[in-house]
């Protein structure tokens, strides 16, 4: 896996928001500016347009997620196929990215309030996104499928933000910063989407 994400072309990034159905700018030499307002927008037109899915993941003979520009921009854009939390975000990244977008990609893992055996059971086998715009970051997720994410989420700011958002669905969803029963290293506290 490559270290950096990569860049979109002005024509990728135009089919890309062609494919979701992206309701700004239409015209390859023009790119939506990169507001808090366009990721709202472009979050919702994701999760409208392209699902969460995993049939190719085990509907193919290698089993495995490919996150590769080509493959996912064919896949995605070009046969307008779904796919899995690593291909909806990596894509997503280098749409953000080639707009303009302050961000990293995050590890992360579905928590249940009752593991036990230790912080991370199973590993850290999700990926997320987190945009940095004036100064706040933005929890950004638009591959967990079910009950994820459907707006960007502010998470901190320099000290913490609690304060929940409501996003595309009618639904509630908030950040804490909470210990992990079975945490390697006692008082260690790990940010937890709720």
């Amino acid at each position: 896996m490559a270290s950096t994400v990569e860049t979109l072309t002005a024509t990728q990034v135009h089919c890309y928001l062609e494919r979701v159905c992206f309701d700004g700018p239409k015209s390859s030499a023009t790119e939506p500016a990169p507001t808090l307002e366009t990721l709202h927008r472009l979050v919702a037109c994701h999760l409208r347009v392209i699902p969460f899915e995993n049939l190719s993941l085990h509907y193919s003979t290698h089993r495995s997620v490919v996150i590769e520009k080509e493959f996912l921009l064919e896949k995605m854009v070009n046969k307008r196929k779904g796919g899995y939390c690593m291909e909806h975000n990596t894509i997503f990244t280098m749409v953000l990215r080639s707009l303009g977008y302050n961000l990293y990609t995050i590890a992360a893992r579905v928590y249940l309030p009752n593991d036990s055996e230790s912080a991370y059971p199973g590993g850290l086998i999700h990926m997320a996104i987190i945009v940095t715009i004036d100064g706040i970051e933005y929890l950004v997720d638009v591959g967990f499928g079910g009950n994820g994410l459907t707006a960007p989420l502010p998470i901190f700011d320099g000290d913490s933000i609690e304060t929940p958002i409501n996003g595309v669905l009618p639904e509630e969803h908030r950040v804490r910063k909470i210990e992990l029963c079975g945490a390697l290293k006692n008082g260690h506290k790990s940010w937890v989407l709720e």
